[in-house]
């Protein structure tokens, strides 16, 4: 019998749990996030769409194992102490639900006025969702985990604060602020307020973070993974509201990860004296249009591609974060 894959909506970039059903097809299935039961897909269950690509019936969604044109696109790096202290701002999200099942995602501390510090970050709200209802299920605790260019480890509690399933952006809280001289939060433009697209034209560089977690670079979601050379002529509207397709690769565990960008708005009358980076976008997922790809550890798999659908950061900005910082 032909195997088939089908995909719901986006492919998105939570590691969702899924287990090969007898008749062969499987739903929902997320590429940035971790799995909600055991992290990510185990090999038992991805198995049958490794050993051929797949391709679905309406969507036309195609899976395959052999990673070369991938590899080749792929110019994601390792954090490391070396690499730019802006990236100190992007943590690993962990939770727990009541029902035993857990994720992970990506998730940044951001602020929107300047020089401040913060306690609040941003994530996919698809995190929290039951990948089968759509529903948001029972937290049991959520974990923020980062370590700074010094080789500082930071973990903060935190609580989910807002929800928009629609733009798919979910702002939580620490219990205290984390001080503006140990990590400097990633800035939401809250006065041009221009779309992403117009943004492009201040912007110097673009850069992609997130926990992905594939067996390539991202040693299962156990490090950061940023990519750096993304050009602006790269990034391309979607059809989802404020949505930007953007030629990076991200895998499962990167949902929530930030779209990061230099802008220099002086010539606007917008300082930013401290130069801080802004975030331009939060992962929603993978372009179900796109090849996706299948990176194979010892015991689990992980779900990805090269052409990433973010949010626009004006989704996180009509939440007006600053009221969650005080």
């Amino acid at each position: 019998m032909k195997l088939q894959l089908v995909i719901i909506g986006l492919i998105t970039s939570v590691s969702i749990a899924s287990t090969a059903a007898s008749s062969g097809v499987e739903a929902g299935l997320c590429t940035s996030c971790v799995n909600q039961s055991n992290t990510p897909h185990s090999i038992s269950s991805l198995k049958g769409i490794a050993e051929r690509i797949l391709t679905t019936t309406e969507d036309g969604i195609a899976v395959s194992d052999d990673l070369t044109k991938l590899r080749k696109s792929d110019d994601r790096k390792v954090k490391s102490k070396s690499s730019p202290a802006y990236l100190d701002a992007v943590g690993r999200i962990e939770i727990k639900f009541q029902d035993g099942t857990f994720g992970i995602c990506t998730g940044s501390l951001i602020s929107e006025v300047p020089g401040n510090s913060s306690k609040v970050i941003q994530t996919a709200s698809h995190c929290f969702r039951d990948s089968k209802s759509n529903d948001l299920k029972a937290i049991k605790s959520i974990q923020w985990k980062t370590t700074t260019r010094s080789g500082k480890k930071i973990i903060k509690d935190l609580e989910l604060q807002v929800s928009d399933f629609d733009d798919d952006i979910s702002l939580l809280t620490m219990s205290s602020k984390i001080d503006f001289a140990e990590i400097q939060p990633l800035l939401v433009e809250s006065e041009l307020f221009a779309h992403v697209s117009e943004l492009l034209s201040y912007t110097k560089k673009v850069v992609s973070a997130g926990y992905s977690s594939d067996y390539e670079k991202g040693n299962g979601g156990a490090v950061l993974t940023y990519d750096d050379a993304i050009s602006r002529f790269e990034i391309n509207s979607t059809s989802f509201r404020d949505g930007v397709l953007v030629h990076t690769v991200t895998f499962q565990g990167a949902s929530g990860g930030p779209l990061i960008a230099e802008i220099d708005l002086a010539e606007e009358e917008i300082e930013n004296p401290y130069g801080q980076m802004y975030i331009l976008g939060s992962l929603r997922g993978g372009d179900k249009s796109d090849l996706h790809y299948i990176s194979k550890g010892k015991s689990s798999s992980s779900l990805g591609n090269d052409e990433s659908t973010y949010q626009s950061y004006q989704s996180v900005g009509r939440m007006k974060p600053e009221r969650y910082n005080r």
